[in-house]
């Protein structure tokens, strides 16, 4: 019940800034990353390291995420990624 309620009421695109669409997913994932990084930048203090450093973990986080999460997508979908590994890769739909 709760999965179908859900899954009625998702807006892929929230709103446009011009021709840039801003997507719920992308959003979403942007402010988790930002509270993440405050919350990192606090124990990061308290444990005596400093800002930058929580910033530089922050950032590294987001690349190999991304990076991650795109080569699981290949993987999972080996079959299509070896009839065509070009477009696959470099796909503009999703991660």
């Amino acid at each position: 019940m709760l999965s179908r309620l859900l899954s009625d009421t998702v807006v892929p695109v929230l709103f446009h800034i011009g021709p840039v669409k801003v997507y719920s997913y992308g959003l979403t994932m942007g402010i988790a990353f930002l509270i993440a990084n405050y919350v990192l930048i606090k124990e990061f203090k308290r444990r005596g390291f400093g800002a930058d450093f929580a910033n530089q973990v922050t950032i590294l986080a987001v690349i190999l995420g991304l990076a991650g999460s795109r080569i699981l997508s290949l993987i999972e979908n080996w079959g299509d990624f070896l009839k065509d590994p070009i477009s696959m890769a470099f796909a503009t739909g999703g991660l």
